[in-house]
């Protein structure tokens, strides 16, 4: 039972941390991007960028063990967290320059 509940304790931080990384996320692109993107990808493109964020996040944070708060030290779930925001970020700011790019060239961007 002490295991069950350590576990579920652990599953609870590792989906809060990813929640808050999320939601940081949205609130920049939100303040920020949207101003500069013009027409911030017809509204449901910007829920399926954040989908995508969340779900690159959670693989990324999977294969370099930054969920295992309760058995790795602090400093290994720091350093693999940072390493995995780190890799999310620039692949979204890449695929985000290449989508604004495609829009410009074909004329798909509205203003």
């Amino acid at each position: 039972m002490k295991e069950i509940l350590r576990r579920l304790i652990v599953l609870f931080q590792s989906m809060l941390l990813l929640v808050v990384h999320s939601t940081i996320y949205s609130l920049i692109w939100a303040s920020f991007f949207n101003d500069v993107v013009g027409y911030p990808f017809w509204d449901r493109g910007y829920l399926t960028l954040l989908g995508l964020y969340i779900f690159l996040l959670y693989v990324l944070i999977r294969l370099f063990g930054g969920n295992r708060l309760g058995f790795n030290r602090i400093s290994d779930v720091v350093y693999t967290n940072t390493l995995s925001l780190i890799f999310a970020n620039i692949f979204i700011y890449t695929q985000m320059t290449l989508l604004r790019e495609l829009c410009y060239r074909y004329g798909l961007w509205l203003k």
